[in-house]
């Protein structure tokens, strides 16, 4: 049987499956967390983050895929970002257009006079983007996944971009490290 990619390109796709799961924190009136990220040089850094009063969109399941076939790197692409707890738990996800690429779209003139919608993308230098997550007591850390640059594009290029950390993990019991 072959594998049916499944590609994550925004949160239109995502919102539809109705794929909500786990706590999704605004919902029992914790707030969220404004996270402002920015990207240069190849890297992601959290550059500042603002508890605000808000509720948020609920957290998105991944889309399904065919009966038998295993999620990986080879079955999804897009770009999202993840709340995780220390223990790597998946609190909170959300799908979001890939910031490191810039998009334009224009009408263009057909041939037979009707209008189409042309477009055209390009890598960007830098970037500064904003995610919100909810304020969870187990939030430790946000993931960002999506395809490396030079690849951007490509089908089964998906993998783990950055760890942005925002609390420091809890102390092990007894002081061990």
């Amino acid at each position: 049987m072959a594998a049916r990619a499944v590609v994550v390109t925004g949160v239109l796709l995502l919102s539809g499956l109705g794929g909500s799961f786990g706590w999704a924190g605004s919902e029992a009136g914790g707030g969220a967390e404004r996270l402002v990220v920015s990207w240069a040089a190849g890297a992601f850094r959290l550059r500042r983050s603002a508890a605000v009063p808000k509720r948020i969109a609920r957290s998105e399941a991944l889309p399904p895929l065919a009966a038998g076939v295993q999620r990986s790197a080879e079955t999804v692409a897009g770009f999202w970002y993840e709340l995780r707890s220390c223990e790597g738990t998946v609190l909170y996800r959300r799908a979001l257009p890939d910031p490191r690429v810039a998009v334009v779209e224009w009408l263009e003139p057909g041939p037979d006079g009707s209008a189409r919608i042309a477009r055209a993308e390009a890598p960007r230098r830098d970037a500064v983007f904003t995610v919100t997550v909810p304020r969870h007591p187990e939030g430790c850390e946000v993931v960002l996944t999506g395809p490396p640059e030079r690849t951007a594009r490509a089908r089964g290029a998906v993998r783990e971009l950055a760890r942005l950390r925002l609390r420091a993990a809890p102390a092990a019991p007894g002081g061990a490290p």
